[in-house]
């Protein structure tokens, strides 16, 4: 071996992968795209990236950015992988990768024969399902920057998933397939306070009723009339 090639080989290090994990990640429902895409990604965690460059990704595994981005979508949509939003020691938001959800997953399906659903496992299943509905409605797969966008409304603008699905809805109703427009009725809930689908029915209603007074000719809205007593008027 050269010199260099050596010198190389030692100062790229090694990424520290479980036999756990190896042995295991098909159990979980994991595929053996993804494990590669993890492995790569790890990597580049574990050398201070807090979200890897997907285009440097990429060009390690031959692969083109969207189609690493869609694998890491599969991941986050599977609950292996999670992109959450935080603010550093300098007041910064920063997005940071974490497979948390991943080794939760291979400890409890090892470990327990008849898993036993928490509620945090019931919430997180609940946060696959935004992802999973989104990507139903509008008929793609998220790209990066609309999954980070997702998961700044579950972690950073704490949006439970179920306001999320409702706001979804919403947007599909009106034929508006965008995110900033679900973000706008995100906005616009919290400040009226809508938490159910009742509120939602109820705000869209009035909102209808509204429109419609609107939109009515001046001769056909009813206008405040003051009473006159006929009877005293002409008495006197």
């Amino acid at each position: 071996m050269k010199p260099e090639a050596m010198d190389a080989f030692i100062k790229a290090g090694s990424v520290t992968i479980s036999n756990y994990l190896l042995e295991h990640y098909q159990d979980i429902g994991m595929n053996n795209e993804q494990l590669l895409v993890f492995i790569q990604l790890k990597k580049a965690l574990e050398r201070g990236q807090d979200l890897p460059d997907l285009t440097i990704i990429a060009k390690f595994l031959r692969m083109t950015k969207n189609a690493v981005a869609n694998v890491l979508q599969s991941m986050v949509a599977g609950g292996f992988a999670e992109i959450k939003t935080s603010t550093n020691e300098f007041g910064q938001k920063i997005e940071q990768l974490n497979f948390d959800g991943l080794y939760t997953k291979l400890l409890g399906e090892v470990k327990s024969e008849t898993p036993i659903v928490t509620a945090q496992q019931s919430s997180q299943a609940t946060r696959q399902e935004v992802f999973a509905t989104i990507e139903s409605e509008f008929r793609r797969p998220l790209s990066t920057f609309e999954l980070q966008t997702v998961s700044k409304w579950l972690d950073d603008e704490n949006y439970i998933p179920e306001t999320i699905l409702m706001a979804l809805k919403e947007a599909v109703l009106n034929n508006v397939y965008n995110f900033r427009y679900i973000e706008q009725i995100l906005v616009s809930w919290r400040q009226k306070n809508i938490q159910t689908e009742m509120d939602v029915a109820q705000n869209r209603n009035a909102r209808q009723q509204k429109m419609n007074t609107e939109k009515a000719p001046d001769n056909m809205r009813i206008r405040n009339i003051p009473y006159i007593d006929i009877m005293n008027l002409e008495n006197n």
